[in-house]
């Protein structure tokens, strides 16, 4: 594949990225990631793959790919967290991963030998706190639904089978602000030490108010 052709994969796969739940502007460093997560081979197929939840059969009709080559390429791709699966009626369910929550949370959790996890790191940093683009894109023109907050439809979930991660009243504990204006929560950020002790917390006056990296890690150093 020629270096043009190349790049055009990766702008369409851009443009794909930027059509699902989260705005995805273009620049340099959201490139670079696309070029360090997805091979040439899975950028094709994530352009073509249907936006909506699909089985097997669908997704090889809609793109035309050979059963066993795009079972192989899915495989890879689910791994790495750029498509996900769901076991639903006892076959695989396939849907693309949008940038946040998605990729960006599978990519840096991977585990393993041969990983750069670093630059990807890197990358991500320079997306995210390079510029404002980010958040403009997704923030400034009054949105109410934040990619970061969690909206349950409450009539869905089974009260004897739910797991709650945080109740208003721990929030209460942590004294974490809210404003009406942002219809919830603010972010905020603790280092708790092995006998429960907080020691360092950090409350954000918006979702891009984000404690330096070297700050928190002070913190760990501290208690080890």
């Amino acid at each position: 594949m020629g270096h043009g052709a190349g790049k055009k994969i990766y702008q369409k796969l851009g443009n794909k990225i930027d059509g699902l739940t989260v705005r995805t502007p273009h620049n340099e460093a959201f490139y670079q990631i696309l070029r360090a997560i997805f091979s040439s081979a899975e950028a094709e197929l994530f352009i073509k793959m249907p936006y909506s939840l699909s089985n097997l059969g669908r997704i090889e009709k809609i793109t035309r790919y050979k059963k066993i080559e795009l079972q192989k390429l899915l495989a890879g791709m689910c791994a790495k967290g750029l498509v996900m699966d769901l076991w639903l009626n006892g076959e695989y369910i396939y849907i693309p991963s949008p940038m946040f929550v998605g990729i960006f949370e599978f990519t840096m959790m991977r585990t393993g030998e041969n990983l750069d996890v670093k630059k990807w790191a890197k990358l991500f940093n320079e997306y995210l706190h390079n510029d404002d683009s980010f958040y403009a894109a997704n923030f400034e023109k009054g949105e109410q639904v934040s990619i970061m907050r969690a909206l349950p439809h409450e009539k869905a979930v089974t009260i004897s089978n739910y797991i709650e991660i945080l109740d208003h009243k721990i929030a209460n504990l942590y004294k974490q602000h809210w404003k009406l204006t942002k219809l919830g929560l603010m972010p905020a950020l603790f280092v708790i030490n092995m006998a429960g002790k907080i020691v360092f917390s950090y409350y954000s006056k918006s979702m891009k108010d984000i404690p330096a990296n070297d700050l928190i890690i002070r913190f760990f150093d501290i208690e080890t």
